[in-house]
């Protein structure tokens, strides 16, 4: 016997917070995400704080905030921001000393490792890879802008064993890169929002990416607050059946766990 409950993320979200976020598709602040994985954050900080301080620079008010997993190490977000990889390019930056912010190329960007959902709370935007952070951003009606970078293709996070093919000695980076242009065009969609709708609800930018191409459509939809206010309300509702969910399976176990005593 099977009963579907629901998605606990939404319980996970909702729950977590110490006051109402701001309504669906409104905000004051740019988030970015970078991913947890070493190689995803040796990439992707560097190149998406570029991203992102453009943005601000362009849109008066706003400001910035980058979340990091608080499993990635000090040293491994020292050395995303010391080194940017060739392929993706980005800008150097530094945490500050008290390490509650990270600065780069003249931005400050608020940096939240505490695995919370406060950083998501505020944003106007927020920028981020396929993930369950897609979902967790969308339970909070904060509209998203999902980047699948091909840039480097034997270090891109593929399912199954197909994301481990890179450790093979000599040719394992090129198998890789082989498959992931082979996977790849099979997903109409990459974002859980979008697969759950079966709709393009928010933006994929998939391939190739470059600073700019990043930059210049958060700009775009930042400059649009109406469309940012329908893809907020429209995210928002995709998962609000959900709410409830940890107390729907948790009811079910105590009455399986009644009926076995």
């Amino acid at each position: 016997k099977v009963r579907v409950v629901g998605n606990l993320v939404a319980d996970a979200v909702l729950g977590s917070l110490d006051g109402p976020p701001a309504p669906p598709g409104t905000g004051d602040e740019l988030c970015v995400f970078p991913g947890s994985r070493p190689a995803e954050l040796r990439a992707l900080l560097p190149f998406l704080l570029d991203a992102a301080a453009r943005v601000v620079r362009a849109c008066p008010g706003l400001t910035a905030s980058v979340a990091i997993s608080p499993f990635s190490s000090d040293a491994e977000i020292d050395e995303s921001l010391r080194a940017p990889d060739p392929a993706f390019g980005g800008v150097r930056g530094e945490r500050s000393e008290n390490g509650a912010a990270i600065v780069a190329a003249g931005t400050r960007f608020s940096l939240d490792r505490s695995g919370s959902y406060r950083a998501l709370a505020r944003a106007a935007l927020v920028i981020a890879t396929p993930g369950t952070k897609c979902i967790e951003a969308a339970v909070l009606g904060r509209p998203l802008l999902v980047i699948l970078p091909m840039n480097r293709l034997d270090e891109i996070v593929l399912p199954g064993l197909a994301g481990y093919l890179h450790h093979i000695p000599l040719v394992g980076g090129r198998l890789k890169t082989w498959v992931a242009r082979k996977i790849e065009p099979r997903f109409k969609y990459v974002s859980q929002p979008n697969i759950d709708a079966d709709a393009m609800l928010v933006p994929e930018l998939r391939g190739v990416l470059h600073v700019e191409d990043i930059a210049a459509r958060a700009e775009a939809m930042l400059a649009d607050p109406a469309a940012l206010l329908r893809t907020g309300a429209a995210l928002a509702k995709l998962y609000a059946a959900d709410a409830g969910a940890a107390s729907r399976m948790a009811s079910d176990a105590l009455g399986v766990a009644a009926g076995a005593g």
